[in-house]
């Protein structure tokens, strides 16, 4: 089989950028100094991800397993889509909770980003009008809880 190129007998090869370029992009590159945009932060800030974490006692909100020494990630209750979202309460406490494992992996997480019938119901992800401060959600323990703005965790039915 004949390869086809785009060179032609008699034409000369011409270099589109001269070699310093060429080897000062790469040069940058090797060093860490390329110019290339990391990718924006879109999740909670430090102080917020220790707050959900000390609310819920280090454990998955779901099932109640230690999540110190096992994958976990924060869920978004309503999600802040692809790319974040500019809504400064997307990073609430109150849209967020401690699951086990990654959306990609076996444990609660990756369950709930399956976007369930019965998860939606226990308020783990919210549809889109559900507001996470007033939508209950299901603690393995506490039962039925409602979230606050200020990390706050209140029994349904009951006074704080």
């Amino acid at each position: 089989m004949m390869r086809r190129t785009g060179l032609k007998p008699g034409k000369p090869l011409v270099r589109r950028k001269s070699l310093r370029q060429v080897s000062a992009k790469r040069q940058a590159a090797q060093a860490g100094t390329s110019k290339a945009k990391r990718p924006k932060d879109t999740g909670p800030d430090r102080t917020t991800r220790q707050l959900v974490l000390e609310r819920d006692c280090y454990e998955c909100f779901c099932c109640g397993a230690q999540v110190y020494s096992q994958p976990y990630s924060l869920q978004h209750r309503d999600a802040r889509g692809m790319g974040g979202s500019s809504d400064p309460l997307i990073n609430s406490p109150a849209n967020l909770i401690t699951l086990l494992g990654t959306a990609t992996s076996d444990h609660c997480h990756h369950r709930v980003e399956q976007r369930g019938v019965a998860d939606n119901v226990a308020g783990y992800w919210l549809k889109s009008g559900q507001v996470p401060a007033d939508t209950p959600v299901l603690h393995w323990r506490l039962g039925p809880v409602l979230l606050g703005h200020d990390g706050g965790i209140t029994q349904v039915g009951r006074a704080a």
